[in-house]
């Protein structure tokens, strides 16, 4: 497995944060939760993992996020203030494109 050139250039702990929302996905398919990765199951598995992504991010610089962020981790400030909230991340994703094209109808 080879990490994105972009998440190459930014910090540890954002790379991380993008690493255990794609580890959450692992653990869902590993515990029988994706199914066929579609409607529901699919907003609520990237639910999921954006929260997952969130409170790791809280933890490591609390709820104000990262002070003098990299693009990279402004993103994740970003995502952290929206995520937090499990029903907020979930209309998040249900409502962003590549989410609806990903997981289709509920």
């Amino acid at each position: 497995m080879k990490l994105s050139t972009v998440l190459q250039t930014t910090s540890l702990e954002a790379r991380t944060a993008f690493l255990a929302h794609e580890l959450t996905h692992l653990n869902d398919d590993l515990n029988g939760l994706l199914g066929d990765m579609t409607g529901r199951v699919c907003y609520e598995a990237e639910t999921r993992a954006f929260v997952n992504e969130a409170n790791l991010w809280s933890m490591l610089f609390g709820s104000q996020g990262k002070a003098n962020a990299d693009p990279i981790e402004a993103q994740e400030n970003s995502k952290m203030w929206r995520s937090l909230d499990s029903h907020f991340a979930d209309l998040v994703v249900r409502t962003t494109g590549t989410y609806v094209r990903q997981c289709g109808a509920d």
